[in-house]
């Protein structure tokens, strides 16, 4: 009786779904969303780890175990361990031969890693502690993937880095841990989400950093006051409600907003999902993405519903199914995830621990009891590779004799690794000095050089020492062998402006174009990065440069629907007539 007096004071106030799902209901949709993500997770085939395919349904299955729904556990090992694998080697962690938009990449792939119960080790805290090097002064993370809404938010970037540091930063680092999640609350806090995306993940990065509850509960109205009056979330203020954001928006709100299962917002927005669910288990969302450029991996077909709109699709999908468990009880006694043993970390030898996060002391004393100053692993990562972090440490190294080119098999060495760490400008001239060279080598994979890889620092100090010897500032690298990009490319998309600005004076030309004679405006333009637009014009960039899709940088501006016109007005006056 007091429930039906709740909703009828409630209706008079604003439409809502007095009729919810009832908790048969609620768990008979998400049992059969639970055997959809199951069934493709094992059809990813692209090089790069997919969050929608591969993260999503992780987290969605462990939330599921929470409360007390059946996951097929045999099939849910072998997914994880065939997309997790590569956590296995510190030679990869310790190269990132994965490297392509590390706070979004890298922090997806970890929380996956937690979400099947992959523990702390040597070779996840190097992930963890390379994401806490690459925070930006302000506390947040960048990135430039430019899919929405899964892929693109800064929030998203900052809130999964903040839960890999807290997660995955080993206790030799807790006050550098300490200080990047202080960092990462104050942005959280102090800045404002632009949709829903953004404050779904703010509200989850502020329990991820270790906010305090009235912080989070703030963060959570916020979130509470973007739902539409059907009952569910748009993306955008003024685009209809969709799977996707109606369901992490419930699950934000339920996890770390603590916003009450009987609260009339979720339980309405419960009602939308269960309304509009497959009989397959799917819930179908319209892709946004218009642009004929490579935004993506090549298309293929996963077994998930919905052609194109597959991939967020399952991403939708997977939300849902947290969202929905979210309205169950706690399970009494949860399932455990079956031991992930093909992504647990192997060949982890002591001197790797000292060499990577030990002290200066203990690093002299193990070369004083006969460590061999060349120490590698058998992939050729060498003890020289994994101290580039510490000044102290590499210099020790050098004056013991360390072979500065030594490459490991898949041709990386010293001064590469180095150079992805922000601030390391003394440890590469130790390096150069000792003969390293920053000029491009054939054999490294991915034409990785040290250069592109400072551009994901935005080091300008950094830049200048490779430059000053050698480094071609306009050579491009194959991010994850799928995609080509230079040094200013990648400072560009980040919002690296200072590097930018010095990588022009350097030579490097602002009209610079890839493989579909697209310039760096032109993306900049097609993503709506309005700060790189205007630097970018500002630096002389041709606002009429036509690519191979006969667009201009104008035209690049509709490729992904739901954003405003303010890109496009930055560009309509310079506009050839």
């Amino acid at each position: 009786m007091i429930r039906s007096l709740a909703c009828a004071t409630l209706c008079l106030s604003a439409p809502v779904f007095c009729a919810a799902p009832s908790q048969q209901q609620v768990r008979a949709a998400a049992q059969r969303s639970i055997a959809l993500i199951q069934k493709v997770g094992s059809n990813w085939k692209v090089p790069c780890y997919s969050c929608h395919h591969q993260t999503m349904p992780a987290v969605a299955l462990e939330t599921a175990r929470a409360h007390g729904l059946a996951v097929d556990e045999k099939v849910a090992q072998a997914v994880a361990g065939t997309s997790l694998e590569f956590l296995s080697s510190i030679d990869a962690a310790v190269e990132d031969r994965r490297l392509i938009d590390p706070a979004l990449s890298e922090g997806y792939f970890l929380w996956g890693a937690q979400a099947s119960g992959i523990a702390p080790s040597l070779t996840l805290a190097v992930y963890a502690r390379r994401l806490a090097n690459l925070q930006l002064e302000d506390g947040h993370w960048s990135n430039f993937d430019n899919r929405p809404p899964h892929s693109q938010s800064v929030f998203t970037s900052t809130s999964l880095a903040a839960a890999a540091v807290a997660y995955y930063l080993p206790e030799e680092l807790s006050r550098q841990r300490a200080a990047t999640l202080a960092k990462a609350r104050l942005w959280l806090n102090g800045t404002k989400p632009a949709d829903t995306e953004g404050s779904t993940f703010r509200l989850l990065g502020l329990k991820w950093a270790g906010a305090p509850e009235a912080d989070r509960k703030a963060a959570a109205q916020e979130l509470l006051a973007r739902h539409n009056s059907d009952g569910g979330w748009p993306q955008v203020p003024g685009l209809a409600s969709d799977a996707y954001s109606t369901a992490q928006a419930i699950t934000a709100l339920r996890q770390a907003g603590h916003v009450s299962a009987g609260q009339a917002e979720i339980e309405n927005g419960v009602a939308w999902l269960v309304k509009n669910q497959r009989p397959d288990g799917a819930w179908l969302v319209k892709t946004r993405l218009r642009t004929p450029a490579q935004v993506s991996p090549p298309y293929f077909e996963s077994g998930f519903p919905g052609g194109h709109d597959q991939y967020l699709s399952c991403a939708a999908t997977s939300w849902a199914v947290m969202a929905l468990a979210e309205m169950l009880p706690a399970a009494a006694s949860p399932t455990v995830a079956a031991p992930v043993t093909s992504a647990t970390p192997r060949a982890e030898q002591p001197w790797m621990k000292t060499a990577l996060f030990g002290s200066l002391s203990e690093l002299t004393a193990l070369l004083d009891k006969g460590l061999d100053v060349n120490t590698a692993t058998p992939e050729g990562t060498s003890l020289l590779m994994m101290a580039v972090d510490d000044e102290a440490k590499v210099r020790l190294l050098l004056d013991r004799g360390a072979n500065v080119n030594a490459q490991s098999k898949s041709g990386y060495d010293a001064l590469l690794v180095a150079s992805l760490v922000k601030g390391n400008r003394p440890v590469l001239k130790a390096l150069i000095a000792k003969g390293a060279s920053p000029k491009t080598r054939a054999n490294v994979k991915f034409r990785m050089t040290p250069l592109m890889r400072v551009a994901y620092t935005g080091d300008v100090g950094m830049a200048e020492e490779l430059i000053a010897h050698g480094a071609d500032p306009k050579q491009f690298s194959m991010l994850t062998g799928l995609a080509a990009m230079t040094p200013l490319g990648v400072a560009v998309a980040l919002g690296q402006y200072d590097l930018v600005r010095y990588l022009i004076k350097s030579g490097v030309s602002v009209d610079e174009t890839d493989d579909d004679k697209m310039t760096n405006l032109s993306w900049a333009a097609l993503s709506h990065r309005n700060d790189s637009v205007k630097l970018l014009l500002e630096l002389g960039a041709n606002p009429n440069h036509v690519d191979k899709f006969g667009f201009t940088p104008l035209r690049h501006t509709g490729g992904i629907s739901g954003f405003s016109s303010e890109t496009a007005d930055l560009l309509k006056p310079l506009a050839r007539k």
